[in-house]
């Protein structure tokens, strides 16, 4: 297989520059030699992976499939050397990073601001949008996201499990008969983001409990949003703890029933190795690792 592994990336090459001679202008050989290699690959594979005509290239079913995978782990061995070399150097360059429109945890800009602080030729680019981004077309090296990940054939790695608390304002309260059970929740006015759908889905021991959000008096768009209309007696909401913690302290909030969980929302980081520079992308993501 060794022998094959320059051919191999030859024919990536090929593909990737859709052409021979494209191709040979990149690696630096002639066009025979480039058409040798990828001959070569078909024999030793036995079967066809391009169909050459005057003017184009076309792959075939199984160049394609084979194409979808050498690419692949050609990106990654070029991932790795960059990332070997690179090891002993101090970071430079700008990172693109995409965040939610609300930080759900406070730690992860903390540690991104103590990121940059570490690495002095480090420069961030940070949008906060609750739209989609498109890592590579949009031109994003990095970007967090919450909720269940859709299958998109990105890299991910989840960073922490965003613990919620079920808050309302001692005014709302006061006007209700005491809360001591889920059930007691129901038909309450409720707070709504309106990038998220939620249910009240509350566990204690082995008992689970899910109350339907049936009514709600505010629907907002942004968290601090959310959370000053709490504070202001409209309505009850689940809230990001690092997010609340200090207006329970004061007083502000209340935390209902905190003897039952709330489920957590994961925080993940996605990436695409296309979009790593001089591993940024690698060494943000182990600085997270080791400091939460």
């Amino acid at each position: 297989m060794y022998k094959e592994l320059n051919s191999i990336a030859i024919f990536v090459a090929v593909v990737e520059a859709g052409g021979f001679s494209k191709a040979a202008e990149k690696v630096g050989l002639s066009n025979s030699v480039i058409s040798h290699h990828v001959t070569k690959l078909e024999e030793s594979l036995g079967a066809t992976l391009l169909y050459r005509s005057t003017r184009q290239l076309t792959l075939s079913d199984k160049g394609q499939d084979f194409y979808t995978v050498a690419s692949s782990a050609i990106r990654s061995i070029e991932d790795a050397t960059t990332d070997i070399r690179a090891d002993g150097d101090d970071p430079s360059g700008q990172l693109h990073i995409a965040m939610p429109a609300f930080v759900p945890d406070p730690r992860l800009q903390q540690l991104i601001w103590d990121f940059t602080s570490q690495y002095e030729n480090v420069d961030l680019k940070i949008s906060f949008s609750d739209d989609p981004k498109k890592l590579i077309q949009d031109g994003f090296d990095i970007a967090f996201r919450l909720g269940k990940l859709e299958s998109s054939g990105i890299f991910s790695r989840k960073i922490v499990d965003v613990q919620l608390k079920l808050a309302a304002s001692p005014t709302l309260l006061a006007k209700r008969k005491k809360i001591s059970a889920p059930i007691d929740l129901t038909g309450m006015d409720c707070i709504s983001l309106s990038q998220l759908r939620w249910s009240i889905n509350l566990t204690k021991g082995n008992m689970r409990e899910e109350i339907a959000v049936s009514k709600k008096s505010i629907v907002v768009d942004n968290i601090y949003a959310a959370r000053d209309a709490a504070v202001a007696g409209l309505g009850l909401i689940p809230l990001p703890e690092g997010l609340c913690d200090q207006e329970i302290a004061d007083g502000k909030l209340i935390h209902v029933l905190p003897e039952w969980s709330l489920s957590t929302v994961p925080l993940h980081a996605v990436w695409n190795n296309k979009a790593r520079r001089n591993s940024l992308t690698r060494r943000l993501l182990s600085f997270l690792s080791e400091n939460y």
